[in-house]
């Protein structure tokens, strides 16, 4: 008889394994930091979260981990011996990789399922309220995060892949580095899969990853290459992974650490756990130099040069 995955991982192992052994985790629900550093096989766990009665016992653990274990053997670690030139161009197959990854990632964590279920339930409670929807009639929201993530994947990972203009962001100041959280994959725009819809999944301390949707020219020359950017921008990321993140932040450094409180001191409305999700964020266009509050934190001006 299969053994039951009781513990399950919403931001996996091999991810966080790119940014160290063990980190300090921000409690956001708490307001505050664990007392002593946690490996990162006991942060983002989540009792029974992926089992639902219409999946199999470890039918959604199992399909994770075949995407995780090609992301950590083919994707995260052949990327990054090779983003260290800035000329690198990435290939169709960088791509479908990392683009598997990055749909199970956008499909399976908290803020996820809690999109799901602001967006369809709040149409659900309109119908309900108007008496077109009776009780017996609203949706299993679990059900459909779970039918997104897995039935939908190779639909989603295919317009990741056709729809999307790629790009490699990469820092080379060690001082300023990414951070992640419970929630790592930043997602800025007006509307889903709309002209100005950007996707970010920050691959590593150093590297970020950015789809952003194609224009009508289809000018694709201009991307699939490592574009170095300021400490501003990564700043600027980092506020905004604290902002969209649900419950936890990880960080590795005492510099790290500050940047949090600091941020969480400045917008405390980012402690909010509850407050709705799928308005969070506004158009952001990093080739312009104008100064907009994306989830209340304001876009640092950025060169075009």
């Amino acid at each position: 008889m299969m053994s039951r995955v009781r513990n399950q991982h919403t931001t996996p192992n091999c991810y966080l394994k790119t940014f160290g052994d063990t980190f300090w985790v921000y409690d956001k629900e708490n307001k505050c930091w664990s007392e002593k550093k946690i490996h990162r096989k006991k942060i983002s766990v989540i009792y029974d979260w992926y089992e639902h009665p219409d999946y199999e016992v470890n039918e959604v653990e199992n399909f994770l981990g075949g995407v995780e274990n090609d992301w950590a053997r083919k994707g995260r670690d052949f990327l990054l011996s090779h983003l260290t030139n800035d000329s690198y161009i990435l290939s169709e197959e960088d791509k479908l990789i990392t683009a598997k990854f990055i749909w199970i990632q956008m499909s399976r964590t908290q803020c996820a399922f809690q999109i799901i279920e602001e967006g369809i339930g709040n149409f659900n409670n309109f119908l309900y309220n108007n008496g077109a929807l009776n009780d017996e009639d609203f949706p299993d929201y679990k059900k459909l995060s779970l039918d997104l993530l897995i039935r939908d994947f190779d639909e989603g990972v295919e317009k990741l892949i056709d729809l999307f203009n790629w790009e490699v962001l990469k820092t080379s100041d060690s001082m300023h580095r990414f951070i992640i959280s419970d929630n790592p994959i930043l997602k800025i725009g007006s509307g889903h899969l709309s002209s100005n819809y950007i996707i970010n999944l920050i691959l590593a301390p150093q590297f970020a990853i950015r789809l952003s949707m194609k224009n009508n020219d289809n000018t694709s020359f201009l991307y699939d290459n490592v574009k170095n950017i300021s400490y501003k921008t990564v700043l600027y990321y980092n506020r905004l992974q604290i902002h969209e993140s649900l419950k936890e932040i990880y960080i590795t450094t005492n510099r790290e650490r500050s940047f949090v409180e600091k941020c969480l001191t400045k917008y405390p409305e980012a402690l909010d756990i509850n407050r709705k999700r799928t308005t969070l964020t506004e158009y952001y266009n990093p080739n312009t130099n104008s100064s907009l509050l994306v989830s209340g934190v304001r876009k640092p001006k950025i060169s075009s040069k």
